[in-house]
Order: C-alpha cells, then structure tokens, then sequence
C-alpha cells in the first residue's frame, strides 16, 4: 500500500470516527419528544435573604428526566441549579434560586434534560422571567 493511501486511509478513519463521537454527544433544544419550557414564572419582588421559587412550565415533561436549571441574572451566567420539583401532571419544575446582591435583575433560564425517547441529552430554548426586584 502507497503511503499516500495511508495516509488517505488514516484520514478516513480520523473522519468516521470523529462524527461517531458528534452523533452520540448532540443535544437538542426540544428533542424528539416534544419537550419544551413555555414560560419561567419569578416572583416581581424577592429576597437577597432567602431562596425563591422559580417555575419553569413545561410541555411534554413526561418525556425526559430533567437534569438541571441553568440561569442568568443580566446575561451572567448560567449558574447551575438542582430542581426541587418536578411535577409532570402540571408540567411545572421548581427550582430554589438565590441573588446575593440587592438589585434589578433580568432572569433568564432554560434546562438540561435527558430524553427517554432518544436516551440524548438535550436543552431548551431560553426564557425569560422579565425582571425581578431583589431586596
């Protein structure tokens, strides 16, 4: 064998591999369930003194193990939070958040989800909560 069919032989390889590994690590951000977050509900007012809801009403939640919460305070972020609830009849997930700092701040967050269907790991789209006062 040439060592140029060597080396076109190695590149092939490197190639085959390469979209195995992509194929078997790809998220999605609705997966082929139909899981989604439709909206992210925070109270207008909270406290830097103690955690506070936020509610992430979802649809197809049947569909997937949610994973975690990932949220942005102004665009920072994502911080990583663990849901405390998770409720498929009413397709909401609960996460506890803290802001340390008083302010006024825009929450965004989407979730990270294992699809039962697909067994991939998957993320939604963002949503926002609008703004939120913190005290």
């Amino acid at each position: 064998m040439s060592r140029s069919a060597k080396s076109l032989g190695s590149l092939l390889l490197v190639v085959v591999f390469g979209a195995l590994i992509l194929g078997c690590a790809t998220t999605s951000e609705t997966g082929t369930s139909g899981f989604s977050v439709k909206k992210l509900t925070i109270p207008e007012t909270v406290s830097t003194k103690s955690p506070y809801p936020a509610v992430m009403h979802c649809v197809g939640l049947e569909k997937v193990d949610i994973l975690q919460g990932h949220f942005f305070w102004n665009g920072e972020g994502p911080y990583a939070y663990e849901p405390t609830r998770v409720d498929p009849q009413s397709g909401e997930v609960v996460f506890m958040l803290h802001t340390g700092r008083p302010g006024t701040y825009r929450i965004t967050g989407y979730v990270s989800f294992w699809d039962k269907a697909t067994s991939k790991v998957g993320k939604t789209k963002p949503v926002s909560a609008g703004f939120v006062l913190a005290r």
